[in-house]
């Protein structure tokens, strides 16, 4: 999501001059020599196998960006699974699964502001820092962070965000206005004059995995309930 330039969708903030901020069993029946009748799998069964690979990538991509602690852009084999998810179309969108946030970036790919001029920069000084997004569906209310140092030094970019157009199956289209911002730094919040309008691409959606694009660039969120289940956090 890109709002005058700059990636807000992935969280990206602009404070200031500084960025804080998806046969055969041919049967052929030969029952005579050219007469041959394909036996085609049925349209539940082609979608289930599709839905099960889409499942079991997401399984691997959990498994892998958890070992790894954080992703890596030059990672093939996160590459050849986000391959499987970016091309889910028919997958059904649930705006539900939206909720149960904070959902922390664990991977990202392709030029995201945010990433470039916080997030990554954040780990320089702290490791652990991290950023996050949690939108709420019961109010379609958004919350983008990212960390400088911790939870004792962090931005934050708040608005709303609406889906757009009436699909009921991935991808689904997503615009987000940001209305204001704010800079914590021990215990105080600051207000910062972050606001903007962009849009973005749910391309992949489930219990503990989301994939977001824009304009081509790319972040895997995990729900951080979830890492805290396997120790991550």
């Amino acid at each position: 999501m890109r709002v005058n330039g700059t990636c807000l969708c992935h969280t990206a903030f602009r404070a200031g001059h500084q960025r804080i901020f998806a046969g055969s069993g041919l049967s052929r029946r030969c029952s005579r020599q050219n007469i041959a009748t394909a036996a085609l799998p049925s349209f539940a069964a082609l979608l289930a196998g599709l839905q099960g690979s889409h499942r079991s990538a997401v399984r691997e991509l959990l498994r892998v960006l958890t070992a790894q602690q954080a992703g890596s852009d030059d990672s093939q084999q996160v590459q050849q699974l986000l391959n499987v998810l970016l091309s889910c179309e028919g997958v059904r969108f649930n705006e539900q699964l939206l909720a149960g946030g904070p959902w922390r970036v664990l991977y990202t790919q392709g030029d995201l502001q945010l990433w470039k001029a916080t997030y990554k920069a954040g780990k320089v000084f702290n490791a652990r820092n991290a950023a996050s997004q949690d939108l709420n569906p019961s109010n379609r209310t958004v919350v983008n962070k990212a960390e400088y140092y911790g939870n004792a030094l962090f931005v934050t970019a708040s608005g709303t965000y609406e889906p757009l157009g009436t699909s009921a199956t991935l991808p689904q289209r997503v615009r987000a206005d940001i209305t204001s911002g704010s800079l914590h730094i021990a215990g105080l919040d600051i207000p910062l004059p972050i606001r903007g309008t962009g849009e973005f691409n749910v391309v992949y959606l489930d219990d503990k995995l989301r994939v977001f694009e824009s304009a081509g660039a790319i972040s895997v969120q995990v729900r951080e309930s979830y890492l805290t289940t396997v120790g991550m956090l």
